[in-house]
């Protein structure tokens, strides 16, 4: 049985699971399965996977004719997986060439690792216009480049980690001093732990970052501190979908209100403001992208749906997610169109 299993659920996904595909199948590291669920996809993605499980066979395909929502095919793909360690991946994504086999090293580096349930690496982007954002990865100074010109020059060596003590965790992300957490194409979980907590819940739009959350109550996460994928950012992205449709805020408020019950009964003054806020921070945070991106009535449209009693907060944390964002965009824009960037 393999170490580590890629678990790629897929629904219309001919656009770019070639490049997906291959980009697993290139790793340094070799005894892995790749687990493709197909949800009823009616272009060619079936048949552009079963020409490479015909050549490669690693490749594990199960083409459903039942589609499922997002979640239960996440869901579904993780049941059909048979190693120790599950890494999910996105059909839209390029996972960088070392990625398996650093995520297996630093296991075995860590001198007690059996308590360890939950890895992640960093985050980096691929936008459509093929320019890399690879802010953990830096060569030579430099965090931008062309998607080919960093591929060829990318190399995961020395890759430093943390390892975060479970409860520890939970309690500081209460506090609101919690660590990076994974999006699902950063993330490994150990598949006894994932089946016993309960897989993931379709009732949130950030059923990954949400259930980690839930997670490291009770194990240790492991994060390191490079990027091992690149993020393809484009418009039918979930966290897109999230941000225009303004589910993300909803999620939020119904989420943080339940997890500060799941991590203490008895939670402190500041650990109750933190849930109050943290819908209120999202708002901001949509508010601010949408003023970037298409202007200052659509941005007021938001905020004038949202509760009144808010609007002093989002007045308050307004200053310092444009300036983050701003910086971002300076960053970016000379090399990424602004509708790229915020699509």
């Amino acid at each position: 049985m393999s170490k580590i299993s890629v678990a790629l659920p897929v629904f219309n996904g001919a656009d770019f699971i070639i490049e997906a595909i291959e980009s697993i199948l290139i790793q340094n590291y070799e005894d892995f399965e790749l687990v493709i669920v197909d949800n009823a996809s009616n272009d060619e993605t079936v048949s552009i996977v079963r020409m490479f499980a015909e050549k490669d066979s690693r490749i594990k395909l199960f083409a459903f004719d039942e589609h499922l929502g997002q979640v239960d095919n996440v869901n579904r793909v993780a049941k059909m997986c048979t190693s120790e360690w599950i890494h999910f991946f996105c059909h839209d994504d390029i996972m960088l060439q070392g990625c398996i086999k650093n995520v297996i090293d630093t296991i075995e580096k860590v001198e007690d690792n059996r308590d360890i349930a939950l890895i992640s690496h960093k985050p980096a982007w691929l936008f459509m216009n093929n320019i890399v954002k690879v802010p953990f990865n830096e060569i030579n100074g430099q965090t931008i480049f062309d998607f080919k010109e960093f591929m060829q020059l990318s190399r995961l060596n020395d890759v430093d980690f943390v390892v975060h003590k479970k409860e520890e965790t939970a309690q500081n992300i209460i506090n609101g001093k919690g660590p990076y957490l994974p999006a699902l194409t950063t993330a490994i979980v150990k598949k006894v732990v994932f089946d016993e907590i309960g897989r993931f819940d379709d009732k949130y739009i950030h059923f990954d970052v949400f259930l980690w959350m839930r997670l490291v109550k009770n194990y240790s996460y492991l994060e390191l501190g490079k990027a091992f994928t690149l993020t393809r950012i484009h418009g039918n992205q979930v966290a897109v979908d999230a941000r225009k449709s303004l589910r993300t805020i909803e999620d939020n408020k119904i989420f943080w209100k339940e997890y500060l019950k799941f991590v203490t009964n008895k939670p402190l003054i500041r650990q109750k403001l933190l849930v109050f806020l943290k819908p209120i921070t999202v708002a901001t945070g949509i508010i601010t992208v949408t003023l970037i991106r298409f202007g200052f009535f659509k941005s007021l449209k938001i905020l004038i749906n949202l509760p009144l009693y808010w609007w002093p907060f989002i007045i308050i944390y307004f200053s310092k997610r444009y300036r983050s964002e701003m910086n971002n965009k300076k960053d970016l824009e000379q090399y990424v169109p602004v509708d790229l960037i915020y699509p």
